[in-house]
């Protein structure tokens, strides 16, 4: 892929030809709100087991490699765990876990509901890797916008949202590889950021928020004077280089979605 793991930003698309790399971004637009929603709503341990197994097929199918997936589910983890840990302490109904004769300070239906509420945010949080992996903010932005007017929404104000959005995701893996510029040359200077107490490692990072942030409104302005430089005007109608089109795999992969929504129902 031509960058290391460490500087490739969480959520950055991956340029592989895969299958879902060819969908039309309104079927996965589509396919990502169904799968949210069949997430969240499901609460049976089959309907779980089903999620995971689709999850995990379009995690396959997307073809970027289990480093990127490791190296992703390694930022994530930390809010599965507060997932678990605040269901499990704070959902005081139901009996107790007793070990050794002693009751431990939460309950078997605390426990359960922090496992499914982990499961739910692991599999939305891949199911939105998969997204970003197999989607450029270009593509999201067209995808919007078409979806916005096939449902009679607003034009001006989607468009608006939609560039908003396309800006945002390009700005965040720019931050980041740009903080961890920063980072670098603090080290080559001498900073350790993991020497001393909290105070001093917090110090330590504070130093670099001055910069980042600078750097940060620079990029801003030299984007928004590119735009003006390009004829970027607000509502004004503009042509489409590459139009979407749906193709088989779309009808078929939409056929998979209604097939895959029924089978939640049913198991529900």
């Amino acid at each position: 892929m031509g960058k290391s793991l460490a500087g490739i930003a969480l959520g950055e698309y991956m340029p592989v030809d895969s299958l879902v790399h060819r969908l039309d971004p309104r079927t996965k637009l589509v396919g990502l709100a169904a799968a949210l929603i069949g997430i969240f709503v499901s609460g049976a341990p089959l309907q779980v087991l089903l999620n995971a197994a689709g999850v995990l097929t379009l995690a396959l199918l997307c073809r970027v490699g289990r480093r990127v997936w490791a190296s992703g589910a390694r930022r994530v983890i930390w809010l599965v765990l507060i997932g678990a840990a605040t269901n499990a302490f704070f959902h005081t109904d139901g009996a107790p876990v007793t070990t050794f004769g002693r009751e431990l300070p939460f309950t078997v239906e605390g426990l359960q509901r922090g496992g499914l509420l982990s499961a739910q945010i692991l599999l939305a949080m891949m199911v939105c890797m998969v997204f970003a992996f197999t989607t450029t903010p270009v593509q999201l932005s067209a995808a919007i916008q078409k979806c916005g007017r096939a449902l009679r929404i607003s034009r001006g104000p989607l468009e608006d949202f939609a560039l908003l959005l396309v800006l945002a995701m390009r700005f965040v893996p720019i931050l980041q590889h740009e903080l961890e510029t920063l980072v670098e040359a603090q080290k080559a200077r001498g900073v350790d950021f993991r020497a001393g107490g909290i105070l001093s490692r917090a110090g330590s990072t504070a130093a670099i928020l001055g910069p980042a942030l600078t750097g940060a409104f620079r990029r801003g302005d030299i984007l928004a004077t590119a735009m003006v430089a390009k004829g970027y005007r607000r509502g004004a109608v503009r042509s489409e280089y590459n139009p979407l089109r749906f193709s088989r795999e779309d009808v078929a992969g939409f056929g998979c979605l209604a097939g895959f929504v029924l089978a939640l129902m049913l198991l529900g």
